[in-house]
């Protein structure tokens, strides 16, 4: 009799651990984090954001030719390096979803429809990946949200008339001092099918870039030799002297009269670094000419002063980032440490050392 108590409190005792750990097992990995309400934040978002800070692991790694999960970065190993980034983020989620309903700010209908549809377009792209990595179109949807509400807050606050707000000549000033305004002949030194052109063609190339900056200093309307080296390409393209390239065709519609106007930040990396240079270093109203491995260019550098306050208008939102982006970076982050949130240790666990899975490429 009293071996079969002994017997029972064992199996007992047995059932209690084994409930203990299905406990565990069971624990719901389905959200990786709570705010100081109870909300429960979509582990998809904590996913989404290991891809984004491996993406950096990558241009940070020594070794650029493999993979990153064996490399140290930063000296952390990259399972850690990236983990850290991603609750990091995740922080910030919550500290900008905390602020932003504190702060009483709104998105309007046009910003929420354009983070969504980003949100779709950017899934869409990627689906075959994200699906095998537990990312949905919701956590994707939630993220663009929320850095547009990120962004909201930012203007709030620093645009001029925010509680923190810029001056008109804060942005004049950095306006004239980091930007440049100009216009652009391009010569390709590719075919319509992206070779490299041979050394002949090349040098005709050449000369019609030079024969184009010789029409410019004799006065000819930038404008429309820009128009004509467009249309000597684009008939090219076509394989027919006869075509008559369409407003699609130029990505422009000539009729406005700002259509090949350029105005950029000098250390853009979305143009030649060759050509920003050399615009750079030219005075306003003159004609220049500058090169780099894919193309020949005519430039005419303008005033960046003039319609001054037109453009102020338009690239307000890119001024006050230019001016206040390090600064509201380092503020996010602290609300992020002073947030009150609890991490689910057990769905971190279960992610924090597995590489990511390959998906189908999307349709």
């Amino acid at each position: 009799m009293k071996l079969g108590k002994k017997i029972l409190a064992a199996v007992m005792a047995m059932c209690m651990v084994a409930l203990t750990f299905a406990g565990c097992a069971g624990q719901d990995t389905t959200w990786i984090a709570t705010d100081k309400e109870g909300n429960k934040v979509p582990i998809g978002i904590y996913l989404y954001q290991r891809f984004e800070a491996y993406t950096e692991a990558l241009d940070l790694a020594e070794d650029k030719g493999s993979d990153a999960w064996g490399q140290q970065i930063e000296g952390k190993s990259c399972y850690d390096w990236v983990n850290d980034k991603a609750t990091q983020a995740v922080k910030e989620y919550v500290a900008v979803e905390e602020k932003f309903k504190e702060g009483g700010y709104t998105l309007a209908e046009e910003q929420q429809a354009y983070a969504e549809q980003q949100a779709a377009n950017r899934y869409n792209y990627y689906s075959g990946l994200y699906d095998a990595n537990g990312i949905s179109l919701d956590s994707i949807t939630a993220i663009y949200l929320n850095n547009m509400k990120r962004s909201v807050i930012f203007q709030e606050t620093y645009s001029p008339g925010g509680s923190k707000g810029l001056s008109e000549d804060d942005l004049k000033n950095e306006l004239k001092d980091n930007y440049l305004r100009f216009k652009v002949v391009m010569v390709s030194k590719d075919d319509t099918e992206g070779k490299q052109l041979g050394e002949e063609d090349l040098k005709k190339a050449e000369a019609s870039r030079d024969e184009y900056l010789k029409r410019a200093q004799a006065g000819e309307d930038f404008d429309k030799l820009i128009i004509e080296s467009e249309d000597v390409y684009l008939k090219a393209k076509a394989g027919d002297e006869n075509y008559e390239p369409t407003d699609s065709d130029y990505g422009h519609k000539h009729t406005n009269k700002d259509a090949h106007l350029t105005i950029m930040r000098k250390d853009s990396t979305n143009a030649s670094a060759d050509l920003l240079d050399a615009i750079a270093k030219a005075a306003n109203g003159t004609f220049g000419k500058a090169e780099d491995t894919d193309y020949y260019y005519v430039f005419q550098k303008l005033d960046i002063t003039e319609e001054i306050d037109t453009t102020i208008k338009t690239l307000e939102a890119q001024l006050t980032s230019d001016l206040k982006a390090d600064d509201f970076d380092v503020e996010v982050a602290e609300w992020a440490e002073n947030t009150q949130m609890t991490f689910n240790d057990k769905a971190i666990s279960q992610h924090k050392n597995k590489q990511f899975k390959k998906g189908k490429a999307a349709a």
